[in-house]
């Protein structure tokens, strides 16, 4: 039996027509499947495990149901089949690097912090990145029009500050920082390539540092994002691989992974786990 696991809250909170379509379309030759609500499906590990492997699971929803579902089956991974990702939020950024790239399985990240630990198969964001994310996800709509108007309105307020990085056992200082990303995909932000060079198929993250700028400057850094263009920039923009990093602020800051925000962070280490997923595309 088919099962088909959704996120109500995607797609605006309004993502019934949608599903519909896709039951329609997919199911139509089907007897019988079963369709699952994430976010209030209680054991959804004893679901998947109990789950022939032969018949197909399907996923629908964006980058934060991609977390949701990450963290709430870790532990069960890697599984005895692959899972069809339908793309169905208001980013869906996972999905457009697993498009361009579309590897049989990819790794899932950790950030841990003082207080617990999350799991992530994107990327992770401190610093302006997670005041953006935070400001969008409690919009009412949420598009890449929300996530531009929002950048732009957060590169007006924020203050940058001192942020110390140890990538890999080497330790960096860098001031005046408007934004630390680590990237296992391209995208973020609905569609800004923020990791033009990462690839789902290597085991680093890709790490991205904006730092020492005026606020003029970063806005046109900014609008170089969307088409890959900012590390050009390499006065302001430090990029480099790292299998493990740890960050710290000088301030409390809000950090987000897959889109999904944790306030008041300030120290946190970053990480692959052993663990591996399988989710492809039609």
């Amino acid at each position: 039996m088919p099962l088909i696991i959704y996120n109500p809250k995607s797609r605006n909170g309004k993502p019934e027509k949608k599903i519909r379509t896709f039951i329609r379309k997919e199911m139509k030759d089907v007897e019988n499947y079963k369709v699952i609500d994430i976010t209030t499906e209680k054991d959804l590990l004893s679901l998947l495990k109990s789950h022939p492997k032969e018949d197909p699971v399907y996923l629908l929803g964006g980058d934060g149901t991609l977390n949701h579902f990450i963290n709430q089956t870790f532990e069960l991974h890697p599984l005895d089949y692959p899972i069809t990702l339908v793309p169905l939020g208001s980013g869906n950024d996972f999905y457009r690097t697993l498009k361009k790239d579309p590897t049989k399985t990819q790794s899932i990240y950790e950030v841990k912090t003082p207080q617990e630990k999350r799991y992530f198969i994107n990327g992770m964001g401190m610093g302006i990145d997670g005041e953006i994310v935070r400001h969008v996800n409690a919009s009412p709509t949420k598009n890449r029009f929300t996530y531009f108007f929002e950048t732009i309105k957060a590169l007006v307020r924020y203050q940058p500050q001192t942020v110390k990085v140890t990538l890999d056992d080497t330790p960096y200082t860098f001031e005046k920082t408007y934004l630390v990303v680590a990237s296992n995909g391209q995208y973020f932000g609905s569609g800004m390539r923020i990791s033009p060079d990462a690839s789902l198929s290597d085991d680093a993250l890709d790490v991205i540092i904006v730092h020492s700028i005026s606020r003029l400057k970063i806005l046109m850094i900014f609008l170089s994002i969307y088409i890959g263009k900012h590390l050009a920039f390499k006065k302001h923009v430090f990029h480099t691989q790292a299998a493990k990093i740890t960050i710290q602020q000088s301030k409390p800051g809000v950090l987000q992974t897959d889109g999904e925000t944790w306030p008041d962070q300030t120290t946190l280490t970053v990480q692959k786990t052993a663990k591996k997923t399988a989710f492809h595309i039609k």
